[in-house]
């Protein structure tokens, strides 16, 4: 099986990797925005978009789904779990709950500044920040691990060692490999 959005996620990956060297990853620092954190937060949240449209569509039976909203409806019906998962970033000790607004029928506040950024970029320019772009990425983490997750059970993968999955930083035997379980699958 092709891994094209797996493959895309490590590049996001690296690319905070990179920003690191610049901007030290801490609380006092995730207000900063740039035109790099313009473009990173704008193609992680479209990558967002495309992997939570496959997996509606990958779900029995197929469903079409074409915004957030109904991304949120189908996903969390047929993954309740996923709203709990968290993504971490063990180098810099922080965990993510990316999807936890999903639970109160609400979208991520990362979502909504990735649209804010996309649709009205001279007004809201400084929401592409750094804690938006990391929680983005980190919310792309979650939806990629869920739909590679057959891939992940069977196949050992390259994995990026700046963002992972938290159940990866907890045992980092099980990414991935057969003992990898998600609470929707177990």
């Amino acid at each position: 099986m092709k891994t094209t959005h797996w493959d895309y996620y490590r590049v996001l990956v690296d690319d905070i990797d990179r920003i690191s060297r610049y901007v030290e990853i801490v609380p006092d620092n995730f207000a900063v925005y740039s035109i790099e954190l313009v473009r990173m937060i704008l193609a992680a949240g479209s990558e967002v978009d495309v992997v939570a449209k496959r997996l509606c569509q990958a779900s029995m039976p197929p469903v079409s789904a074409n915004n957030i909203n109904e991304y949120r409806s189908v996903l969390c019906e047929k993954y309740p779990g996923l709203p709990g998962i968290k993504a971490t970033m063990p180098r810099h000790g922080y965990e993510f709950v990316p999807w936890e607004e999903w639970a109160n029928g609400e979208n991520p506040a990362w979502w909504r500044a990735y649209n804010s950024v996309k649709h009205q970029r001279d007004q809201c320019f400084a929401q592409a920040n750094l804690k938006n772009t990391i929680d983005t990425i980190a919310g792309l983490c979650v939806l990629v691990t869920y739909l590679y997750k057959d891939v992940f059970e069977t196949t050992v993968m390259p994995t990026p060692m700046l963002f992972v999955s938290a159940e990866y930083k907890a045992n980092p035997q099980i990414l991935f490999g057969n003992r990898y379980k998600l609470p929707d699958f177990v």
